[in-house]
C-alpha cells in the first residue's frame, strides 16, 4: 500500500528536476543565443565608396525562447566595451544583458578589427573566441585563445565570408558569452506590428 503512494511522489519528483534541468540549460545558453538586438544611438558606416553599408542595430522580432525569462530580470553583469573597425568607419558597441552585441553590416569578404577591453578583466586572464556560422579569425583560424594584455584589451580580426547571412562571432571570458552578429548582405526589412 505505501508503495503506491510514493508513485506519485517519485513522478512529481522526476518532474521537478527534469524541469530544473532544463531551466538551467536553457537559462545558460541565453548567453549565447541569438536575442533582440542593442540598440546603438547613431548609425556608422562599415565599407567604402557606394558598397558602404550601415553599422547599426537590427531590431525585429526576437527568436522565441523555449524559456521565457523576462530580460529585466537577469542580473546586471559587466559587459565589455567592444570596437569595431571596418575600412573606413569604426563602431562602438554594449553588449545587452545576454551578451550580444549589436548587428554590424559588413561587406563579403571583409575583415574587421575588433578590439575589446575587459573592465574586469587582470592582464594575461585568457579569453577563447570562435566563429560559428563561417568566416575566419586570424591565422585562417575558425577559434582562438588569446591573452589579454596589460590594460585588459584583446584585438583580433574576423573576414567574412562571400555568403550572404549571419555570421556569429563568440568570445568567452570565463563563463560568460559575448556574442557578435555581423550580417553580410542587404538590410532586413523592419517588421510590422
Amino acid at each position: 500500500m505505501q508503495s503506491k503512494n510514493l508513485i506519485p511522489i517519485i513522478v512529481a519528483l522526476v518532474v521537478l528536476v527534469s524541469v530544473y534541468e532544463l531551466f538551467h540549460r536553457r537559462f545558460g545558453q541565453l548567453h549565447s543565443a541569438s536575442a533582440p538586438q542593442a540598440a546603438v544611438s547613431s548609425a556608422t558606416m562599415v565599407g567604402n565608396g557606394d558598397s558602404a553599408r550601415p553599422l547599426a542595430s537590427q531590431s525585429g522580432v526576437p527568436r522565441s525562447h523555449a524559456l521565457a525569462v523576462p530580460i529585466e530580470s537577469l542580473p546586471e553583469r559587466s559587459s565589455p566595451i567592444a570596437q569595431v573597425y571596418g575600412k573606413s568607419h569604426e563602431a562602438t558597441l554594449s553588449a545587452d544583458r545576454l551578451g550580444n552585441f549589436p548587428r554590424v553590416y559588413i561587406q563579403a569578404k571583409q575583415k574587421v578589427l575588433i578590439s575589446l577591453h575587459f573592465p574586469q578583466g587582470h592582464p594575461n586572464d585568457s579569453v577563447s573566441i570562435r566563429v560559428e556560422d563561417g568566416g575566419l579569425l586570424d591565422k585562417g583560424a575558425a577559434a582562438r585563445v588569446l591573452p589579454l594584455d596589460s590594460g585588459s584589451n584583446v584585438q583580433f580580426h574576423f573576414q567574412a565570408s562571400e555568403d550572404p547571412g549571419i555570421y556569429h562571432v563568440v568570445v568567452r571570458d570565463g563563463a560568460d558569452d559575448w556574442t557578435f552578429n555581423f550580417w553580410v548582405g542587404p538590410q532586413l526589412p523592419m517588421a510590422k506590428r
